[in-house]
């Protein structure tokens, strides 16, 4: 429930921000676009507030919150998927130019809607497949589809850019399921929250460095092609720092 509303928080903005959805009534500045779905962000934070529990006298202490930065698991799931979520965003931002440098500007919203859009699968093939979510498959496999995508980027002719684009969403949420599955297993019990803090922390930091570095390889070569080299590289970076993660074949009880 949790990654799927995550998820679907990623695709709907992707789906209705277009000339047809929220751009007009921003009267077509994409800062108001953006600044319009961070309304629902608040409005969600609101809710939350509302509706949890409060807390009681004699109940268990408040747990902490900020993270440890000296806990080298967190810090090796945070990096692994760190590498994932580069390449997803970076995708999304340079999918548009590379077709448009390439010829295919009619792609352009095929190809970032099911970028997203597949992402939505994951849900049913964990459903399928549960082990995924206990061993290191999960990682290792989706680096390697999400290295093979991106050369298809890059590769294929026509509208073969789709499909690719597609593998490619597909296998980075199924990175980012698994993540979200690590920490009520590996760890200690009440430390679930700052263990994901430090997670989430080191996640978005490299997947906005790795595509600015993207970006600024691409600006240097003047080849949009070479803006999806980083990527593929942290695909690799993916395995590789996967293969390290101690991960247990059960939820940890808290009990």
């Amino acid at each position: 429930m949790y990654a799927n509303g995550i998820l679907i928080g990623e695709t709907l903005p992707t789906v209705f921000t277009t000339p047809v959805g929220v751009l007009p009534i921003a009267h077509g500045d994409w800062r108001w676009a953006l600044a319009s779905w961070s309304a629902l962000v608040l409005v969600s934070a609101i809710a939350i507030a509302a509706v949890a529990p409060s807390r009681t006298p004699g109940s268990a202490p408040r747990p902490r919150w900020w993270p440890d930065w000296r806990q080298g698991q967190a810090i090796r799931i945070g990096l692994v998927m760190g590498m994932a979520s580069a390449a997803y965003f970076g995708a999304n931002a340079f999918i548009p130019d590379f077709l448009q440098q390439t010829g295919r500007h009619n792609l352009i919203s095929p190809t970032l809607a099911v970028l997203n859009g597949s992402q939505l699968l994951t849900a049913p093939a964990v459903a399928l497949w549960p082990r995924l979510l206990t061993g290191r498959a999960g990682f290792i496999g989706s680096a390697v589809i999400m290295a093979a995508a991106q050369l298809g980027l890059v590769l294929a002719p026509g509208v073969g850019v789709v499909s690719a684009a597609f593998v490619l969403g597909f296998s980075t949420a199924l990175a980012f399921v698994v993540v979200l599955s690590l920490p009520p297993r590996v760890a200690p019990a009440g430390d679930v929250a700052r263990m994901s803090a430090a997670i989430f922390t080191l996640q978005y930091a490299i997947a906005f460095v790795i595509p600015l570095l993207a970006g600024a390889l691409w600006d240097a070569t003047g080849q949009a092609a070479f803006a999806f080299a980083p990527g593929i590289f942290a695909a690799g970076a993916m395995a590789w720092g996967a293969v390290s993660l101690r991960i247990p074949d059960r939820v940890q009880s808290s009990g």
